[in-house]
């Protein structure tokens, strides 16, 4: 379970990170830190066209 401070530093970070939601890959597109919330959509989706809002505390990342 990732935090928003977490959440934000793989966002801004270089490397890739593994990051699933409900046992699927996605990318972080954006952190609302008033909200708690996160923008991802799946590492399968050529764009951000599929992304979905959440509830950072859904996101696991794979280490």
């Amino acid at each position: 379970m990732l935090d928003i401070h977490r959440a934000q530093a793989i966002l801004e970070s270089p490397n890739h990170i593994q990051v699933k939601l409900d046992g699927e890959n996605v990318w972080i597109d954006r952190v609302d830190a008033a909200s708690n919330t996160v923008q991802v959509h799946p590492e399968k989706a050529a764009n951000e066209k599929s992304s979905v809002t959440v509830a950072v505390d859904r996101l696991q990342e794979i280490k």
